[in-house]
Parts: structure tokens; C-alpha cells; sequence
């Protein structure tokens, strides 16, 4: 096929132009001179016709230096012109036959490549079995499907993304853990704090779940505080009041002061840590004797 592909040297046949202007400086200066002295004319009304003149003089200069121009170098190809496009076709027609089988190999090499990536998937499943993990936490790099690639290096590169997951896993097991173990500590919950464990650092985590408890706490405490008020208060109001009937009067507003003070109602959770069946029922029953005369509604349940 190479042997075919080899073109005989075209031979061409040509003698270097050299061409002769003897007057050519002698011109050049005369037609300046001519620019120079018409290129700033003015045009009046008045002097329209000579104006025109000059135009018409000036083109007809231009056309004279343009067709000496183009008749030497028409004088000087000859017949490249007409040798050049039969030159350009064959080029045309070649690069042509060219691209139409470069775009064939183009879609079979790019089938290849899927071939090689389908193949190199399944091979990274059945690793991602072996490491419980799932096969899109690889990185697929499309250097593997290059033809030079050896699958040796390929499944190297792969278990060592397995392992930096396996790693970071590991990891995040134990941040989890100790993320778990500070909230039983603090008895709070620990799952939004677990997913905060995706953004932010362990250390993070840990003085946020101390802070949110502080605050809580700070915010429960002044509750307690506010609410308390409002019961002294109202015992005060109950006191320097004057009662009328089953009813309290307020001295200064006449108003009726409520006996029983409508309060805020809160839920509140009651752990008990370590305790058997027996005692756990022990407790049910004494609660619920002791809470529901109250009115109070609770639930008790093994976690």
C-alpha cells in the first residue's frame, strides 16, 4: 500500500522571472511629484471643472500604472494559474478520501474506548464488592482507556481510591462515634450534628454541640425565670386584691384577677439510665400515681 501511495515526482519546468524597469525610479518620482501636488487641491464651486478634470487625469494615471502591473505579472505566471487549480483539485480530492476513512477509524476507535470503559467498569464493581463500597466513588480517569494502559496499573489506581474511602470511612466511623457518645453525654440528639460531621471539622462539631447545650440551657433557665415572675406576680396580685363573691378584684383596674393562673405548658424528658424490667414497671406505677391526680400526661418507653 505504501509503494502505491508513492507519487512520481512532478517535474516542473521554470526560469526565474527577472524583471527589468529601467525608468521605474524615474517614474516613481514623477508620479509623487504628481500626488504631492494634487492630493490637498481644494474644490470650490468655481474651480468644479478643473476638479474634475484633475480626477479624471489622476484615474487615468492609476489605470496606466495598474495594467503595466497586471500585464507583467500575467506576462510572468503564464500558464500557472490553469497548472495551479488542477494542483489544488488533486490536493482536494486526496485530503477528501483522506478525512472519509480518518472518520471512519475516529468512530471505531471511540467505540473502542467505550468497549474498554464498559469493561473496566465492571471490573471496578466487582473490587467495590470486595470493599462493600459503591463503584461511583471512584474517580474514573480517561487515561485507563488509553491503548498503552495496562490493567495492572489501572486496578492499582483503583484499589488505591478503594482504600483512601475505606480510610475515610474508618474515619468518619469513629467521628461519628464520638459524636454519638458527646451527646448521650449531653443528652441531645446527635443525627444533626452526624451530618454536620460532611462539612465541617470534628473538633467543630463537638464545641458546637457544648455551645447549642449552653445556650438551651441559658434560654430554659430564663424561661423558668420569666415564668416564675408571672407567678409571683400574680400571687401578689391575688393578695392585694379584694375578693367579691368567688371572685379576686384587682383594687386599682377592677379587674378580675384569675384564681388559677394560665401558664405555659412544656414536654420534658426524664431518662433513666441502667435500671431493670421490675424497676423500670416500679417507677410506671409510682409516676403515674403521683402524675395523673395532676393532670399531667407522660409515656414511659425502653430505648
Amino acid at each position: 500500500m505504501a509503494e502505491e501511495m508513492q507519487l512520481t515526482k512532478l517535474d516542473v519546468n521554470m526560469t526565474p522571472a527577472n524583471v527589468e524597469v529601467p525608468n521605474l525610479d524615474e517614474t516613481v518620482e514623477t508620479v509623487t511629484a504628481i500626488v504631492e501636488k494634487y492630493a490637498d487641491m481644494p474644490v470650490a464651486s468655481s474651480t468644479m471643472r478643473i476638479g474634475k478634470s484633475t480626477r479624471s487625469d489622476l484615474n487615468k494615471l492609476a489605470d496606466q500604472i495598474k495594467r503595466t502591473r497586471i500585464d507583467t505579472k500575467k506576462a510572468l505566471l503564464g500558464n500557472w494559474d490553469e497548472t495551479e487549480e488542477k494542483l489544488k483539485q488533486l490536493e482536494e480530492s486526496t485530503k477528501n478520501a483522506s478525512e472519509t476513512i480518518n472518520t471512519q477509524i475516529k468512530e471505531l476507535e471511540a467505540k473502542e474506548k467505550e468497549d474498554r470503559r464498559e469493561q473496566i467498569n465492571r471490573e471496578i464493581e466487582k473490587i467495590a464488592d470486595e470493599y462493600n463500597f459503591e463503584a461511583s466513588v471512584i474517580k474514573f480517569d480517561d487515561r485507563w482507556l488509553n491503548k498503552s494502559a495496562k490493567w495492572k496499573e489501572t486496578e492499582a489506581a483503583v484499589r488505591e481510591q478503594f482504600e483512601d474511602a475505606k480510610k475515610e470511612r474508618e474515619l468518619h466511623e469513629l467521628r461519628v462515634s464520638q459524636v454519638d457518645a458527646k451527646a448521650k453525654e449531653l443528652g441531645i440528639d446527635a443525627g444533626g450534628y452526624i451530618r454536620l460531621l460532611h462539612s465541617e471539622d470534628l473538633s467543630f462539631v463537638l464545641e458546637k454541640m457544648e455551645q447549642d447545650v449552653k445556650q438551651r440551657e441559658a434560654e430554659l433557665q430564663a424561661r423558668r425565670e420569666a415564668e416564675a415572675q408571672m407567678e409571683q406576680r400574680h400571687q401578689e396580685q391575688l393578695a392585694e386584691a379584694t375578693q367579691v363573691g368567688d371572685k379576686f378584684v384587682d383594687n386599682d383596674t377592677g379587674e378580675v384577677i384569675p384564681e388559677e393562673l394560665e401558664v405555659p405548658r412544656h414536654d420534658y424528658n426524664l431518662v433513666f439510665r441502667s435500671i431493670t424490667s421490675n424497676q423500670a414497671n416500679y417507677l410506671y406505677n409510682e409516676l403515674e400515681n403521683l402524675l395523673k391526680p395532676a393532670g399531667v400526661i407522660f409515656e414511659m418507653k425502653e430505648m
